[in-house]
């Protein structure tokens, strides 16, 4: 796409099926570990949308990573979102 106005244009043609719960998320939680003992920092979440889809699946939505539709191969030397996406689950379910 060329132009804003072109984005603008695809997004609103077909836009996304999910009705948002909570919006701009920003908070510092204390959470637990796998074996419910106390993590020993907080944890920073910066979350842009959580929402929920037709099938009523939670869906964490990131407008700043998602947006390049980017797949990691074996030689990629970008950034793993593997972590990131993990603090967001953990944050997602503080807040739900």
């Amino acid at each position: 796409m060329e132009t804003i106005k072109e984005t603008l244009e695809s997004y609103f043609s077909n836009p996304p099926k999910y009705k948002p719960l909570y919006t701009e998320i920003d908070d510092v939680i204390e959470f637990t570990d796998f074996a419910g003992d106390d993590m020993p920092l907080p944890l920073k979440v910066k979350i842009d949308m959580i929402a929920e889809d037709e099938e009523g699946n939670i869906v964490i939505v990131n407008h700043k990573t998602t947006s390049a539709g980017y797949e990691k191969d074996a030689t990629d030397t970008a950034p793993d979102f593997d972590l990131q996406a993990g603090a967001y689950f953990i944050g997602c379910m503080s807040i739900t």
